[in-house]
């Protein structure tokens, strides 16, 4: 077997995008994106016999303040991690590298599951990969736990969607509520488009409501950019956007408020026969029907003039959410997703899910990834809403194995972790005092 330390971006690409434990933060796009942010990309990998059966993309990022290096790998190595020889092998020969590279400590996450869980995180039978914990600690690694929360630099719990079927088959897999949703959208006159780099401010401004309303920092209009500009052109990211077609919406509710003004006009004869009749249930059931009438007429027009206001305002505007979908192989996932507290009630961003898993079909994709959710369950957890969206498709909850930390300069590796922290701590409470 032949190590090799500056492998082409372009074999490596080739072999992600072919290997089951490939995802789009292994390739090189992904390194190109990172870089504009302080890390830099390197490419290795193992051969044997002119063939590639390992490979990493390392990024390493300097320390503010220590004159060393982070090597984080994300998503782990792509390699038969079942195959002891070759993980020791190249394990081995990454930390010696990433120790060349002034390293204080390498770590990676591998897209690895834990265990088979239900979807009250229950283990039950089918995988269990908790091996690898002790094999990584025999090659000097160190396993970081099993937080529940978005502690680690990669979510350890995702919602994976198994879209290897017809359109048919898969939509019927979904909680029924999930699929009137998807249906109400279309009726409702949502659509769905694929956007461009003209339609990113649209996208960052909605991800600030969107962060405002549901409690978490949100990235600057700039990051997304860049991320469009990098990983588009070869297909990697795509932004997809639901509008609200407002002519038809108008048509709409305009169509309906005629049917119920029509239905308050024969309730106004009905009522007239039974109070002519002296029967005063009739009169009362009449009564009851007529309030609930003048109830949805009210809420019919209230509904067009806000529509008449939402179709004047221009055409960006009426964009109502987005989302950033990164296939890579057979893999698609959801990374970013962003609403306005406008329509809600129309339910784009359950279309906007469906029409991207149907995308992800088309580009030869079998899983589809919805991304993290917390670990922690409890209907009283800030998150659990995002949890009960995303487990709403009846995919399959996934826990990775979480982080391993091999240290590779002791002194460095606990001033990052230990000491840096408390200093940033101490300087933001001056700051806040």
């Amino acid at each position: 077997m032949q190590w090799i330390e500056s492998l082409s971006p372009q074999e490596h690409d080739n072999f992600v995008n072919q290997h089951s434990a490939g995802t789009f933060m292994q390739n090189s796009e992904w390194g190109a994106f990172k870089s504009r942010y302080g890390w830099k990309p390197t490419f290795v990998g193992i051969k044997d016999q002119d063939q590639l059966i390992a490979s990493a993309m390392i990024l390493f990022r300097k320390i503010p303040g220590l004159p060393a290096t982070i090597a984080y790998a994300p998503r782990g190595f792509v390699l038969d991690y079942n195959n002891h020889d070759l993980l020791a092998r190249f394990s081995q020969s990454v930390l010696a590298f990433c120790k060349k590279q002034n390293a204080a400590f390498f770590r990676m996450d591998p897209a690895i599951r834990r265990t088979s869980i239900d979807h009250a995180g229950t283990p039950i039978e089918g995988v269990n990969n908790e091996w690898l914990i002790p094999q990584m600690e025999k090659l000097n690694f160190k396993h970081q736990g099993f937080s529940l929360d978005f502690d680690g630099w990669q979510p350890r719990y995702v919602f994976w969607q198994d879209i290897a079927m017809t359109e048919e088959d898969l939509i019927a897999g979904f909680h029924k509520k999930w699929k009137y949703n998807i249906r109400l959208a279309e009726r409702k006159g949502i659509e769905i488009i694929r956007g461009t780099k003209d339609d990113l401010p649209r996208f960052a401004e909605m991800m600030q409501v969107t962060g405002s309303r549901d409690g978490f920092g949100t990235r600057p209009l700039s990051y997304f950019e860049s991320l469009l500009s990098d990983m588009n052109p070869s297909g990697k990211a795509e932004l997809f956007l639901a509008r609200l077609n407002a002519d038809k919406a108008i048509q709409d509710a305009a169509s309906a408020l005629r049917k119920e003004e029509a239905a308050l006009g024969r309730y106004a004869l009905q009522l007239a026969s039974a109070i002519a009749e002296e029967k005063e249930e009739k009169q009362a059931q009449v009564i009851k029907k007529q309030t609930l009438s003048k109830n949805r007429i009210g809420k019919l027009q209230a509904e067009l003039e806000s529509l008449h206001e939402f179709q004047a305002l221009p055409a960006n505007q009426q964009i109502l959410s987005g989302a950033i979908l990164m296939t890579t192989g057979k893999k698609a996932c959801y990374l970013y997703g962003a609403s306005d507290n406008r329509f809600r009630d129309r339910m784009p961003n359950y279309l906007i899910q469906w029409e991207m898993m149907k995308f992800a079909q088309s580009q030869g994709a079998e899983i589809y990834d919805f991304r993290g959710v917390s670990g922690n369950l409890s209907p009283d957890h800030p998150l659990y809403g995002l949890y009960r969206f995303k487990r709403g498709f009846e995919g399959e909850f996934v826990e990775y194995i979480g982080e391993f930390d091999a240290v590779l300069r002791p002194a460095s590796y606990w001033l990052f972790t230990n000491g840096l922290p408390k200093i940033k701590s101490i300087l933001k409470r001056k700051k806040s005092k």
